[in-house]
C-alpha cells in the first residue's frame, strides 16, 4: 500500500488546482470578450459592406444622370402615348437602321477610355444615352426604372426593340450577283468584288473563286485562264487579274498614242509622229 500524503502535501495540491481554475476563468472570460468584440467588428464589417454594395450601385445606376434609371415624372396616358409613337416611326437614324454595328462602334470608343474596372459597367450604361438620337433616345427614356441591371441586358433590349432594321449577315453565296458590266474594266470589277468580298464574315474562297468566274465576261482572256486553270486560293485570282489590268492598261495607251493626231510642226522634236511602215505587210522578193 502506498504512503497517505499528509496534510501539507493536499494542502498544496489543492492550491495548485485553485490556481489553474482561476486561470480557466479569465481565459474564459478573456475568450468571451473577445469574441463580442469580434461579433461587433462583424457588425461593422457588414455594415460597411452593404454601404459599399449600395455606393456602387449608386454608381452604376446613378439615378439622377442615367436616363434609363431616372424616375419618369409623365403620367401612365403620356407614357402610352410614347410608346405608341414609337411604334409608329420608321428607322431613320444608323442606330435604328443597323443596331449591331452601332454597338460594336460604341464599344470600341468606350474601351479606349481609361475607366476604373468598377465603373466600366456603370459607364457603358451611363454613356449609351449619348450615341442615341430620334427614336431611339425616345425608347431609352420610357424604360421603366430598375429595369436594367448592366449593360448587356440594355444591349439585348435595343436588338429586340429595332430587330427588325437589323442588317443580315451576307453569304458567301450573295457575291453570285455581282456581274462585270459589258464594258466595265477589270479593275473595276475586281475593286467592286472585292468590296463586297471582305464585308463577309465566314468566306468561303472556292465559292468566292467560282463567284468571280462566273461574273466575268464570257470568252475573255481572264475568263478562258481561270477555267482552263482553276485557282485554289483568291490570291492566284488576284495574280491573273492583276496580269489582265496591266494589259487593259497597256492597250488603252497604245489605242490613245495611235489615234493622237499628229502635229502641226512635224519638225517638232518633241512630237511624236507614229511612222506608217508597211514592209511587213508585203513580201519578199528578190532582186535579179
Amino acid at each position: 500500500m502506498g504512503e497517505t500524503p499528509s496534510l501539507d502535501d493536499m494542502q498544496r495540491l489543492y492550491d495548485q488546482m485553485r490556481e489553474e481554475m482561476l486561470e480557466m476563468k479569465q481565459a474564459n472570460e478573456q475568450l468571451a470578450t473577445d469574441f463580442s468584440s469580434s461579433q461587433e467588428k462583424i457588425q461593422i464589417l457588414q455594415k460597411e459592406l452593404a454601404s459599399s454594395k449600395a455606393s456602387k450601385v449608386r454608381r452604376r445606376a446613378n439615378m439622377n444622370d442615367i436616363p434609363l434609371m431616372q424616375n419618369l415624372s409623365d403620367s401612365d396616358n403620356a407614357e402610352s402615348k410614347d410608346d405608341t409613337e414609337l411604334e409608329d416611326e420608321e428607322p431613320s437614324n444608323d442606330e435604328e437602321k443597323n443596331p449591331g454595328e452601332h454597338v460594336s462602334q460604341y464599344k470600341q470608343r468606350m474601351w479606349q477610355a481609361s475607366n476604373p474596372w468598377h465603373l466600366v459597367e456603370a459607364g457603358m450604361c451611363k454613356s449609351f444615352g449619348a450615341t442615341l438620337t430620334g427614336p431611339s433616345l425616345k425608347w431609352l427614356g420610357s424604360l421603366k426604372p430598375g429595369s436594367i441591371g448592366n449593360f448587356s441586358t440594355l444591349v439585348n433590349n435595343f436588338y429586340e426593340k429595332f430587330e427588325g432594321s437589323r442588317r443580315l449577315e451576307k453569304q458567301t453565296s450573295d457575291l453570285y450577283g455581282i456581274v462585270q458590266g459589258p464594258k466595265e474594266s477589270v479593275r473595276d470589277y475586281y475593286n467592286r468584288f472585292n468590296k463586297e468580298m471582305i464585308s463577309i464574315k465566314d468566306l468561303d474562297t472556292k465559292i468566292a473563286i467560282e463567284c468571280f468566274r462566273k461574273g466575268l465576261i464570257l470568252r475573255p482572256k481572264l475568263y478562258n485562264r481561270l477555267t482552263k486553270y482553276p485557282c485554289q486560293t483568291f490570291e492566284e485570282v488576284k495574280s491573273r487579274a492583276l496580269a489582265q489590268m496591266r494589259l487593259e492598261e497597256d492597250d488603252a495607251i497604245l489605242n490613245t498614242i495611235s489615234t493622237r493626231r499628229a502635229p502641226e510642226n512635224p519638225n517638232d522634236p518633241k512630237a511624236f509622229v507614229p511612222k506608217k511602215n508597211n514592209w511587213r505587210n508585203h513580201p519578199y522578193s528578190r532582186s535579179n
